[in-house]
């Protein structure tokens, strides 16, 4: 019996010491929950990245946010190392992206939906880059697959974010002729699909005729500044708020003051002066105002932003009240009761530009 009490007295001790071990282990072992932490991946201290990485950045994924830092490899500066660390870490840890000769001045992130997003600009020309975006999954940087073409942009200028999942990027095609492409962030998976694609000549676009520049160098010289894209459908819905004074598109409703409109969003192309009335032009919408009151008069919105043709509004609205060709366009009226919209389509049908004003 004494012998028996002995055996479970010290089989008791040694699993008290084993328990105890493992406490002590798990104390030691870091509670990070960056996914690619292990003893064979390179460590460097937060500290020295913060001194040597030629970028850093702060990348949210959902409610977690992690340092991410890009440094040259010693060995060869054409090869750079990405390091995660989660936030207020102070050991980051390597990653497996592998990229050569990307443009290290141009390096940049944006923020849409809950994603931030790295942008890589790797040279096609002196004028063109192909573009690399880096997300964050769980830890793991992955870059986003591109569907629809290639992610080609200005090489000396940032994609533009247009909305929460919309980005935007162009590039010369000739002295005369720009290409203007927006994408989609879609996510579960995530992918950047290309959402709209406008070839522009010098002399072609709704507002061209308006214009004292041309849209690439609009596009170039604001960051807020953007190409108009498809994003407006002519619905019963529309036609209803055109008959209460509301344009399409637009927050602002016939009779707003332009002032106002200009405390709202002070980013607008320009401001002119056409057949003796006043505009205030925007990437998507043009303002005609009074120049007494400064009230709206008139909405105008280009046919790059809408998805339905001359045969479209027919339908909503029956035949126009007055049609008429000038200069190849078809000019057409119709009647939104105390309103009328105006409309320009090509030949095809294909509407270049509407607007709402006040009978």
């Amino acid at each position: 019996m004494k012998k028996y009490l002995y055996i479970l007295m010290l089989t008791t001790l040694m699993s008290g010491c084993m328990n105890e071990s493992k406490v002590n282990k798990q104390e030691m072992e870091p509670s990070s929950t960056v996914a690619h932490e292990a003893d064979e991946v390179e460590k460097q201290q937060v500290a020295v990245l913060e001194e040597n990485a030629i970028y850093e950045t702060t990348m949210v994924d959902g409610e977690k946010s992690y340092e991410v830092y890009i440094s040259s490899n010693q060995d060869d500066s054409n090869q750079y190392s990405f390091f995660v660390a989660e936030e207020n870490g102070k050991l980051a840890y390597s990653q497996e992206l592998a990229y050569e000769k990307f443009n290290k001045n141009n390096i940049y992130s944006l923020n849409t939906n809950k994603q931030t997003l790295i942008i890589l600009s790797l040279e096609k020309s002196e004028e063109v880059s192909s573009l690399r975006v880096i997300s964050m999954d769980q830890g793991i940087l992955r870059e986003v697959p591109i569907e629809g073409g290639e992610l080609l942009n200005l090489t000396d200028r940032k994609l533009k974010s247009l909305s929460q999942n919309v980005l935007q990027s162009a590039y010369p095609v000739n002295q005369n002729e720009s290409i203007f492409l927006s994408w989609e962030l879609q996510n579960d998976p995530l992918v950047l699909s290309l959402h709209d694609e406008a070839t522009v000549t010098e002399d072609s676009g709704a507002y061209q005729s308006l214009l004292d520049q041309s849209w690439m160098d609009i596009w170039s010289e604001t960051e807020e500044v953007f190409y108009p894209y498809e994003n407006i459908e002519l619905t019963k819905e529309v036609i209803e708020r055109a008959k209460m004074g509301i344009p399409m598109g637009g927050p602002y409703p016939i009779g707003t003051n332009i002032e106002d409109i200009k405390k709202s969003n002070p980013y607008y192309i320009q401001e002119g002066i056409l057949h003796g009335q006043q505009y205030l032009m925007y990437p998507e919408t043009i303002y005609y105002y009074n120049r007494e009151d400064g009230a709206v008069s008139t909405v105008a919105i280009p046919g790059e932003r809408l998805q339905s043709s001359l045969a479209d509004l027919k339908k909503l609205l029956g035949d126009p009240v007055r049609q008429e060709e000038e200069n190849g366009l078809i000019y057409s009226e119709f009647l939104a009761d105390k309103y009328v919209l105006k409309t320009y389509t090509d030949e095809s049908g294909e509407i270049k530009q509407i607007s709402l004003s006040k009978q």
